[in-house]
């Protein structure tokens, strides 16, 4: 795991591995939890500008996206609701198929709706990155998915963790530079 991404998890633990405050001393009255209701599902027509919003804030662009700013974006917008029937979350990184010589990493959250008469569709947010294969990406075929996922379920988080949990993959993609890079939002 990268130690940045340690850091910013153990203060997050911090943050939130206070005690429950207690509302109420009255004796006949139980110590209540403070509740922090979960945000409201993002609607489908919010998603490009939401997951661009993250993108900037990550310090990249849709245009011009960096692969660790983009998935950081990536993995944040993949952990919020979106008001869907249902979802799958992708990643691979491999050799690529296409274009001889070169190692490809994809990520993507596609997004499935029904219309009240039976009509099904889905929008995806795609990201796309192709390298100049090396020695060392050579030796990785790397995937992960995640489908069916109910929002709050832990398959969720561990679909992240176990793409976070590939140091080597990262370090060695962090050190190399992209020669093509794309990130694709709308309908499928």
């Amino acid at each position: 795991m990268n130690p940045n991404f340690r850091e910013l998890l153990s203060n997050d633990a911090k943050i939130f591995s206070h005690r429950p405050t207690k509302i109420s001393t009255h004796k006949n009255i139980a110590p209540q939890k403070m509740m922090i209701s979960p945000p409201s599902p993002l609607k489908i027509d919010a998603i490009a500008a939401r997951f661009a919003l993250l993108l900037r804030e990550a310090g990249t662009s849709p245009e011009t996206p960096a692969l660790r700013e983009t998935w950081r974006a990536f993995a944040a917008f993949g952990r919020e609701a979106v008001q869907c029937e249902d979802e799958r979350l992708f990643f691979e990184a491999d050799l690529s198929a296409s274009t001889p010589d070169s190692f490809y990493v994809h990520f993507s959250r596609t997004i499935y709706g029904r219309e009240p008469k039976g009509y099904v569709w889905s929008h995806e947010v795609i990201c796309d990155f192709l390298f100049p294969l090396t020695e060392e990406l050579e030796e990785f075929n790397f995937s992960v998915e995640a489908e069916d996922l109910v929002f709050g379920s832990p398959e969720r988080n561990e679909f992240f963790a176990r793409i976070e949990a590939n140091t080597a993959l990262w370090a060695i993609l962090s050190a190399a530079q992209p020669v093509t890079a794309a990130v694709y939002i709308g309908e499928s």
